[in-house]
């Protein structure tokens, strides 16, 4: 673990503990799992339960970024400290979960099958949905399809609208997905950002620079119909 995330996991430690949100058990457990979708394709999944209690609260994330982990077990093991179940998932074909990483497209069926499957289990007393960037756009892939099961959701930083966060009066963003898909491609890409953003013809500059074929980006920049659904 590097110093700044040893940094920012001291921190949300201490902003626990200054939030007046109580610690009310004293351990907790983690369960890893490998959690089947309705395919068969199964999602690396980890749990945090207080121990102690028979139900808790649940609070669910589902990223696709596996360089958070530090940041997701201080939050797990806080919440698991105050009495709370604290469950995270790695997208497909990200942090150890099976399948290809292709953004936004399973994010709404694999959420579903998550809660499903978190809301049959004996020690769920609630659930509720929390997190930022494209863990924000997880929660709202499903959050029209989980009523009755899903509480109450805290999205952060994410709009609802895919088209408008890609495009600017016809103008591609290069500054949000042309970055983000450099930083999440699904190996390291060191090519230089602006070199990459003023690379032509675009729709080659991940073969040409980064290191290989993404044919979502493609999808990104040739195919406004694709993000407008």
């Amino acid at each position: 673990m590097d110093d700044f995330m040893q940094m920012l996991i001291n921190q949300i430690k201490k902003d626990y503990e200054k939030s007046g949100f109580p610690v009310t058990v004293s351990d907790y457990m983690i369960e890893k799992i490998m959690l089947p979708m309705r395919d068969g394709t199964r999602m690396r999944t980890v749990i945090y339960k207080p121990v102690g209690l028979e139900k808790y609260p649940v609070l669910l994330r589902r990223t696709c970024y596996p360089h958070d982990e530090g940041r997701l077990k201080a939050d797990a093991e806080n919440c698991a400290l105050r009495g709370y179940a604290f469950v995270y998932q790695f997208c497909r074909g990200t942090g150890g979960s099976e399948g290809d990483w292709v953004p936004n497209e399973n994010e709404r069926n694999d959420g579903i099958d998550t809660v499903n499957w978190i809301y049959e289990q004996s020690w769920c007393d609630g659930i509720g949905y929390w997190g930022t960037s494209y863990a924000a756009l997880t929660g709202w892939a499903f959050a029209d399809a989980i009523k009755g099961k899903v509480n109450s959701m805290f999205l952060l930083h994410y709009g609802t609208d895919r088209f408008v966060s890609a495009y600017h009066k016809g103008l591609f963003h290069h500054d949000v997905l042309t970055a983000w898909s450099m930083q999440n491609a699904g190996w390291p890409v060191e090519a230089d950002y602006e070199a990459s953003c003023r690379y032509l013809p675009q729709m080659e500059v991940d073969e040409a620079l980064w290191g290989g074929k993404l044919p979502w980006y493609r999808d990104y920049i040739s195919n406004e119909l694709k993000l407008r659904t």
